[in-house]
């Protein structure tokens, strides 16, 4: 069999513009509020462009052999392999949903009580007790999407233990 590469977004898209503006706000400040233009600066604004690149395409990665039963996870930017650490594994056991973060927002008005900022995460669990995040969305159906075409490959049991407060609150 192949090995499988499964590649996640480290750094939600919000934070990465976030970020960037930033980034790209120094030399700016410097060229256009101070008027200074000095190679030290134009370096900077290199320096700054090439950081906020490096932020964009950071990844991470998970790659199973199953050949050789080791499981490499690590990070990428453009695509190349920055670190990687490597475990050895017999099989996996398991694939779970569960539901990260978030908290609760009462509004006043109608005492209407909602969750927010909810971080879905999906992980794969080795025979050996090894757990690896190989989703993370606010969104669970996208968790989910990620996790059952995961499973066509892998052909394992999947937990959803995501109940989230929503649904305790809405169960009817």
């Amino acid at each position: 069999m192949k090995p499988l590469r499964i590649v996640r977004n480290e750094i939600p898209l919000a934070m990465k513009v976030v970020g960037i503006a930033l980034l790209l706000m120094v030399p700016g400040l410097l060229i256009f509020r101070f008027h200074i233009v000095c190679t030290e600066t134009v370096a900077l604004a290199g320096i700054c462009i090439l950081i906020a690149v490096f932020v964009w395409t950071l990844k991470g990665f998970i790659i199973i052999d199953f050949k050789k039963g080791i499981i490499l996870e690590g990070h990428q930017i453009f695509g190349l392999r920055l670190s990687a650490t490597r475990s050895h594994f017999t099989g996996v056991e398991k694939i779970y949903v569960n539901y990260i973060g978030g908290g609760l927002m009462t509004y006043s008005d109608d005492d209407d009580v909602q969750p927010y900022a909810p971080i879905y995460k999906a992980f794969l669990k080795t025979l050996e007790g090894d757990k690896f995040c190989i989703a993370q969305y606010r969104n669970k159906d996208r968790v989910m999407g990620r996790v059952k075409d995961l499973n066509k490959i892998l052909n394992v049991e999947v937990y959803d233990n995501s109940i989230t407060v929503r649904d305790e609150f809405y169960e009817e």
